[in-house]
């Protein structure tokens, strides 16, 4: 039995999403991050944040800033002292911390390899910039690089620039051999490091770099939009202002009464880096954000972490008790980010509304770190106005190869013209590739089972030339072995929903999943 435990484990680690009660869906976390250190955030923001329990992130402009060294100090200590994070977000502000994009007519950008200030500059500018923080009893590991500076005429020959941050190996050493991570824009405004789960920080970058969202150009109906796809997907959402007015206040005072109402955990910059750089994902969570498509805190109609023309659909009976459907009439996208290494397969619920049978398209689109398309696969099913389950680990005409560059998966659902259909449960299962142990085609193997999806009380069917019986995730075994042969049965109905397997109780295995529902 010791090969099969490993497996289960392993499969336990890498695939399991455990169902009904035990059901984790993904879910990530945002941190409210001000800028430049305005009077405001002393007299205003911190006073609504207490008030709901959350603590938020300050890049505080050390010296010319109204709470700067040179203003009022004593209010970035209050901060900090009643446990808020404050970053160091450079002295003055100003452009000698960048290489430099030229803005040309068609709003372009075109990298320029070109600096104001050499290495040995930065250094004492970083230094200054720490000294002053830390002779007011203030502690940080967070960099806050100032940006969105533009000027004209400094750069020879390029009229009108506008600075885009760090892409220079020299600064980034400076940084890196003082703090722990750099909140910016980066190497690219898209790179992946928000990722809350698998392999997310690519080891090309020589510092943490965390992306930001700037929230003072968005509507509050688009921020909780925004933050509800991102946290329910298991992203790590960093909104960012500047509240340098009333208005503005106003607004994340709403901001922060929302996600206090709709419980969306909000960390400080600092805790979000460690979070995601010491953390370890939970081996449970399913790889698609709300596969169950239980909310939409955002109010627009449909379920979070759901995209494009589609419904939320909470009234049509549904083939898990435990779940609401989504309702489509075009294109509907959702990600799954930091999918799992290997061979994973795709499964869905479909059932069609407009017609008796059709086709749907479906997609699978892999994006690295940087937003660049890796590979794109589709297939074509065929479905009609049963719920019909798709299951590409049986069909095999849907596998997913996730190699160390994929960031993310861009899913996307296409029906045809003219059609309806809803959809629930989508998963993502990842595919185990041990010796002596197989999960796929199990006809060819000489396991069959009637079913493998069923509910707690019906018994699972199955025929094989050797004794097979039931295990758990762990390798337990949870029934008497079945004679080979003919079909037998075996019982269910005193376990629990979940994930189980049908495995032959002798070397080599032969395994079969079976996911048992209310």
């Amino acid at each position: 039995m010791k090969s099969f435990v490993t497996f289960a484990v392993a499969t336990l680690l890498a695939m399991s999403m455990l169902l009904a009660d035990e059901y984790v869906p993904r879910k990530g976390f945002v941190t409210l991050q001000f800028d430049d250190g305005y009077r405001l955030h002393h007299t205003h923001i911190a006073p609504i944040l207490e008030a709901h329990g959350m603590k938020a992130s300050f890049g505080v402009i050390t010296d010319s800033s109204e709470m700067g060294v040179e203003n009022e100090p004593w209010r970035m200590v209050e901060l900090y002292e009643a446990g808020h994070e404050i970053q160091d977000h450079t002295m003055h502000h100003n452009y000698l911390w960048a290489t430099h994009v030229d803005t040309v007519p068609d709003s372009v950008y075109e990298w320029i390899p070109y600096t104001f200030a050499d290495p040995p500059t930065w250094h004492s500018l970083t230094s200054a910039s720490l000294a002053i923080l830390r002779d007011l009893g203030i502690s940080t590991i967070g960099w806050n690089q100032p940006g969105g500076t533009s000027g004209t005429g400094a750069l020879p020959g390029h009229p009108t620039w506008e600075w885009r941050g760090l892409v220079n190996f020299d600064l980034y050493n400076v940084i890196n051999s003082r703090f722990c991570y750099m909140l910016g824009a980066g190497v690219s405004p898209w790179t992946a490091h928000v990722n809350t789960h698998g392999n997310n920080f690519p080891k090309r970058f020589p510092l943490f770099n965390v992306p930001h969202w700037n929230i003072e150009k968005m509507s509050f109906d688009e921020i909780k939009t925004s933050i509800a796809d991102a946290v329910t997907a298991g992203i790590w959402y960093v909104a960012a202002t500047h509240a340098k007015d009333l208005a503005e206040v106003a607004k994340i005072e709403s901001l922060v009464e929302w996600l206090d109402t709709n419980n969306v955990e909000v960390l400080r910059c600092v805790d979000g880096w460690q979070r995601i750089y010491y953390g370890k994902p939970n081996p449970l969570e399913n790889q698609f954000p709300q596969a169950r498509m239980l909310h939409d805190i955002d109010g627009n109609g449909k379920p979070d972490g759901f995209l494009g023309d589609c419904v939320w659909d909470t009234t049509c009976s549904t083939p898990v008790d435990t779940c609401y459907s989504i309702k489509m009439v075009g294109q509907t996208e959702f990600y799954c980010y930091g999918p799992e290494l290997g061979e994973n397969a795709f499964s869905i619920w479909l059932k069609l509304l407009s017609r008796d049978i059709s086709q749907v398209q479906i997609i699978a689109v892999e994006i690295g770190f940087d937003w660049d398309i890796l590979e794109e696969i589709w297939t074509m099913v065929t479905i009609d106005t049963n719920w019909c389950y798709i299951d590409s680990s049986v069909s095999r005409n849907f596998i997913i190869a996730v190699d160390p560059d994929v960031d993310r998966i861009r899913f996307a659902i296409r029906p045809a013209e003219g059609d309806t259909l809803l959809a629930c449960m989508p998963e993502l299962m990842h595919i185990p590739n041990e010796a002596g142990l197989r999960s796929s085609d199990n006809r060819t193997l000489g396991l069959t089972l009637s079913r493998n999806i069923l509910n707690v009380g019906e018994a699972i069917a199955v025929r094989c030339a050797r004794p097979v019986a039931l295990f758990d995730v762990r390798g337990r075994r949870l029934s008497r072995a079945c004679c080979q042969g003919d079909w037998q049965s075996i019982k269910t109905s005193n376990l629990a929903p979940g994930i189980y397997f049908v495995a032959t109780v002798d070397e080599p295995h032969l395994v079969s999943k079976v996911v048992l529902y209310r």
